[in-house]
């Protein structure tokens, strides 16, 4: 069985461990286009963590994108809400920002673990339609439905965008937002704990930016923190691979030969 060179192997292993990295480190910043990537997944349990620190300004990503019959009618995403006061999510676009290629509809949940670690989600907002006119969707941080409810506490939270047609279910398969289907609403969840989502998906689906404020990520890009761990690793003067002067070394360089 042929074996690769150590010294080669360390340097496609580094290759490797680079282009991860640089794959996350092209998720960060004010626009998450995670959804490209890897599916976002519809559950609090597999909701893509928006992996990178800072403020976030747009969500990206698409639905239905494999067909007619296609069962990626939601995104699902956690985030973190750190300043309730100018929240917002959007995809109705003008002066409100984002836009979707399909009647979009937004969701709005609290996140919390039980005891066992396990993530749950509490409904709080949602909206289908911003106007008669607009099947665009948007949630700030108030409910208009004569409920009271505003959005106070900074957070970890899940946000969900979905397909018109698709519902919200409580455990006993109740409708968690009643009237969502009323234009301009944007009706309260009252806390009911999301058990599943119900409905068919209306249309193909298709991409969408989801204009967003008060947001940021979740934790550190997992890729860029790799890198520097793997550059600890070798930067070692007794390297686990490397001679001793690291890896890209002179005496005699496991990547290179000896410079003249």
């Amino acid at each position: 069985m042929f074996h690769l060179p150590a010294s080669l192997a360390a340097c496609r292993l580094f290759a490797s461990m680079t282009t991860i990295a640089l794959c996350g480190s092209a998720l960060a910043g004010p626009i998450w286009d995670g959804d490209s990537l890897e599916d976002a997944k519809q559950s609090p349990q597999d909701a893509q963590a928006i992996a990178t620190e800072g403020t976030v300004l747009m969500i990206k990503g698409s639905l239905g994108s494999s067909g007619f019959m296609s069962t990626d009618t939601v995104d699902m995403y956690r985030l973190t809400i750190t300043d309730p006061a100018i929240l917002k999510f959007s995809t109705a676009g003008g002066n409100f920002g984002g836009d979707a290629e399909f009647d979009s509809q937004i969701f709005l949940f609290q996140a919390v673990q039980d005891n066992s670690g396990q993530w749950i989600a509490k409904a709080l907002l949602s909206n289908n339609d911003i106007s008669g006119t607009n099947t665009g969707s948007f949630i700030g941080n108030a409910a208009n439905d004569g409920s009271g409810f505003v959005l106070q506490q900074a957070g970890i939270y899940f946000v969900a965008i979905a397909q018109r047609g698709i519902t919200a279910l409580n455990p006993n398969g109740e409708i968690v937002w009643q009237g969502i289907n009323q234009p301009g609403l944007i009706p309260f969840g009252n806390f009911e704990t999301f058990g599943s989502w119900g409905g068919d998906g209306i249309g193909v689906g298709g991409q969408y930016e989801m204009r967003v404020s008060g947001v940021a990520g979740t934790i550190p890009a997992p890729g860029a923190a790799a890198l520097l761990g793997l550059v600890g690793l070798f930067g070692r003067r007794q390297g686990l691979f490397g001679r001793r002067q690291g890896l890209f070394g002179r005496r005699p360089g496991l990547c290179g030969r000896r410079r003249g």
